[in-house]
């Protein structure tokens, strides 16, 4: 697998990720301290993003991924 499927493999799982991630942490209550209403869905993809772009950098690519790419589908 190159850089390039792998960031675009986890931009889509985040893709798929990212509507329910404050159901998943609230779920998963019991490795984090956070509550439902402490999650704000701007805040959680803000984070997803930025440790996508953390991850891309890495591997030597400038993604510019923006939080507005969690909400298109594909």
């Amino acid at each position: 697998m190159t850089n390039g499927e792998l960031m675009k493999m986890l931009i889509k799982h985040a893709k798929d990720y990212a509507p329910g991630c404050a159901e998943s942490v609230v779920r998963n209550k019991h490795m984090n301290v956070f509550q439902a209403d402490d999650i704000e869905r701007e805040v959680s993809d803000a984070i997803i993003v930025d440790f996508l772009n953390f991850i891309g950098g890495r591997h030597g690519m400038d993604l510019g991924l923006g939080t507005e790419g969690l909400a298109e589908r594909g």
